[in-house]
């Protein structure tokens, strides 16, 4: 019976610590973090997707969203918000694709499907071809 209660107990603080559906009344709505720069290889663009998420309720949502995201290699910074159900994340192409970042989200219950894509643009290069007067 004691192990019994235990178990119970258990499941109960599991419930608590994921996402309680609280319908909007957490505090924090939106999670912008960057992960370690030593994850981002600097020759290489990093790239930006923005996706779609859906199942999330609360704050509870994005903050496992993002414990996620920050521990998967290639992930710069994420930036999720579950008012607007959705994630601007940067990431290192070179180390991840939208793809595996799509199967970490599904991995933990969420559905993501990709909005926008894009990559940051280096500095143009100075021309050779100088002007002489």
């Amino acid at each position: 019976m004691k192990n019994l209660l235990i178990i119970f107990g258990s499941i109960i603080l599991l419930s608590a610590a994921t996402c309680g559906g609280c319908g909007g009344t957490c505090s924090a709505t939106t999670t912008n973090r960057t992960v370690l720069s030593s994850r981002f290889n600097n020759n290489d663009n990093p790239k930006t997707v923005q996706l779609k998420i859906t199942g999330m309720d609360c704050a509870m949502c994005t903050n496992a969203v993002h414990r996620r995201l920050s521990q998967t290699d290639g992930i710069i910074k994420d930036d999720i918000s579950y008012e607007n159900g959705s994630a601007i994340i940067t990431y290192d192409p070179a180390k991840i694709t939208v793809e595996k970042i799509i199967k970490v989200i599904e991995a933990i219950g969420y559905k993501a499907t990709v909005v926008k894509e894009s990559s940051a643009k280096k500095p143009d290069k100075p021309s050779k071809n100088l002007i002489k007067e």
